[in-house]
């Protein structure tokens, strides 16, 4: 009729003992406190949780294509970003500006996702016949452009500080730009960091750059190619 004594204290209904406390109800145990409405236990405790916005050094400029050869105007400008956070980020809310007047929300609507240790291409448009053919994940339009000569790239939170920041054409340090060229971050120097991409003298506009889309070149949404010695 009881199957329990002082070592075992189980019985038919309830098969527990002072190992392992766990019944038909809750599968629970020190080790494992999964059950089926929470799948956390002690070593993992999470929940689906979005991507977030990455901070200063997160995402990195790595490619910029202020002077289009192959379109008018500013159609075919573009930039690209390098995911160096080892996460998946969210740039859709933050705020693409300059010093000056330019200012717009990237994709209010829509996530912008950017997986650890890929690049994505921001750009005047998604539309290959006005961005000059480039993969581009979102597109600015109007409130934004990238000036031939002396100008800024800034994301940041609204209002808040730069996660990234390039200034460019400026302080007298030459900025390798060419019509119809993208200016690169050179690969030699490995994983692209905020360091290394702040610094002017880190660019270069590769001669064995290859063309792409409507006939600009550079390497929009893949790895750079090294600077010349």
């Amino acid at each position: 009729a009881d199957d329990d004594d002082a070592v075992d204290d189980d019985d038919a209904v309830d098969d527990d003992d002072a190992a392992d406390d766990d019944d038909a109800a809750d599968d629970d145990d020190a080790v494992d406190d999964d059950d089926a409405v929470d799948d956390d236990d002690a070593v993992d405790d999470d929940d689906a949780v979005a991507p977030g916005w990455p901070g200063y050094g997160d995402v990195v400029l790595t490619e910029v294509l202020a002077d289009s050869a192959a379109l008018e105007g500013n159609n075919g400008e573009w930039f690209e970003l390098y995911n160096a956070s080892g996460v998946t980020v969210d740039l859709s809310g933050l705020e693409l500006a300059d010093n000056d007047s330019d200012l717009v929300t990237i994709s209010p609507g829509a996530p912008v996702l950017v997986p650890a240790g890929q690049y994505v291409v921001l750009a005047v448009s998604t539309d290959a016949s006005l961005n000059g053919g480039v993969p581009a994940a979102w597109g600015w339009g109007g409130g934004f452009l990238l000036a031939n000569g002396e100008d800024e790239i800034v994301l940041r939170p609204p209002g808040g500080a730069p996660i990234v920041e390039l200034l460019y054409n400026q302080g007298g340090v030459p900025w390798p730009d060419s019509e119809g060229n993208a200016s690169q971050l050179d690969a030699a120097l490995g994983i692209p960091s905020a360091s290394t991409s702040e610094n002017l003298g880190n660019w270069c506009t590769p001669s064995t750059a290859v063309a792409f889309g409507l006939g600009d070149r550079g390497t929009p949404g893949g790895a750079n190619i090294p600077c010349p010695l």
